[in-house]
């Protein structure tokens, strides 16, 4: 393996090799296949900092060409779908009998179809939430976990440890 002599751009920005660019990508391909940072590094021969550095860059790299517009593509269909089950809810259709006529009640007043309405008010609220996953509203969840010993041998509760340890520096790198 040749190393490359670090270069930079005219601009001062580090420049990197074929080579560099091609350990970037195996570096990303490892963590898409659910190898955590330190794992990485492991197997690239570098440390846990530098793996993820190398996955950084080459995610960086990702084309995001017309991501915006294919965006702005969705959020119109899903507003037209929120605007579609609003004037369902505003304008509700009436309901219509076994007979293929409208139905009335007591009074003579034409009966809304609620069945309709509440399929109205299910649609808006799943735009509203395609719409918080498309823009990235949606808050992150924090799980807390507790695990209690008793009685048990060192060994065993060093290996409790360290597994709680690694599920924590998982949870972290991903």
């Amino acid at each position: 393996m040749t190393v490359a002599t670090p270069q930079h751009a005219t601009t001062g920005e580090f420049i990197r090799t074929p080579e560099q660019i091609a350990r970037d990508l195996q570096a990303a391909d490892l963590r898409s296949l659910g190898y955590t940072y330190a794992m990485i590094g492991e197997r690239m021969g570098v440390d846990r900092s530098t793996a993820c550095r190398m996955v950084q860059r080459s995610v960086m790299e990702l084309p995001t060409e017309g991501a915006e517009e294919v965006r702005r593509v969705e959020l119109e269909k899903i507003d037209r779908a929120e605007r579609y089950y609003n004037g369902i809810l505003s304008s509700p259709p009436p309901k219509i009998g076994n007979n293929g006529k409208v139905v009335h009640d007591d009074q003579g007043r034409v009966v809304i179809d609620e069945g309709i309405r509440m399929d109205a008010a299910t649609g808006i609220l799943k735009a509203q939430a395609a719409r918080a996953k498309l823009l990235g509203l949606n808050a992150p969840t924090r799980i807390q976990e507790e695990v209690v010993v008793y009685d048990a041998d060192p060994d065993r509760e060093q290996r409790i440890r360290e597994m709680v340890r690694a599920a924590v520096d998982a949870k972290h790198a991903s």
